[in-house]
């Protein structure tokens, strides 16, 4: 935190207004872009159609910005939707790091429970 409880990230100040993006909605997006429909990805993450369009216009809604051009009947990126596809994509592979990253310490900690009650028989 730097001065007057700013959040800083490398030096750079974030502000006090940061917009909380969820990963369940950003994950949603790349889904629609990888599979060219908002009822493909419904299908592939067991949504309901309404669950998906609603995380897109939510995703929409806090960026100010068309992520997603419903005019063709298709569900096509804009530039910007791209742009916030790609970032996202990386966010998600990042979130993965932290999980895999826990995991081996959890592990330790069972092992070494294990471990400590078969020394002690039990």
């Amino acid at each position: 935190m730097g001065a007057r409880g700013v959040l800083q990230v490398h030096g750079e100040s974030l502000g006090m207004h940061l917009t909380h993006l969820s990963l369940q909605h950003l994950s949603t997006l790349v889904a629609v872009i990888q599979h060219g429909s908002m009822s493909a990805a419904a299908a592939v993450l067991c949504y309901s159609l309404s669950t998906v369009s609603g995380h897109v216009s939510h995703l929409e809604r806090q960026l100010r910005t068309e992520l997603i051009d419903r005019s063709q009947g298709r569900a096509l990126p804009t530039e910007e939707g791209r742009r916030v596809a790609a970032i996202a994509l990386k966010m998600l592979r990042m979130s993965q790091e932290i999980v895999h990253a826990t995991r081996p310490g959890e592990t330790t900690s069972r092992q070494k429970t294990r471990d400590h009650a078969s020394a002690d028989g039990t």
